[in-house]
C-alpha cells in the first residue's frame, strides 16, 4: 500500500472510532439516574475517601 493509501486508511479508521463513540453516547446518553446511586449524594470525592477508609480499615486489622 502506498503513502496515500495508509493515510485513507487511517483517516477511515479515525471517522468510524469516531462514529462509533457518537453512536454510544447517543445510546447510554442519560442511562445513568442519580437516584440509582445515593451513596454518591454527597459527591464523588467523599465517596471516594470513605471508600479508601474502609479499604485501609480491612487491611490493617
Amino acid at each position: 500500500m502506498n503513502l496515500l493509501g495508509h493515510i485513507v486508511a487511517e483517516s477511515l479508521r479515525n471517522k468510524l472510532q469516531h462514529e462509533r463513540m457518537k453512536n454510544a453516547l447517543k445510546t447510554f446518553f442519560g442511562a445513568w439516574k442519580d437516584e440509582d446511586r445515593p451513596e454518591l449524594q454527597s459527591g464523588v470525592d467523599h465517596y471516594v475517601r470513605n471508600q479508601r477508609k474502609t479499604t485501609r480499615s480491612k487491611r490493617d486489622a
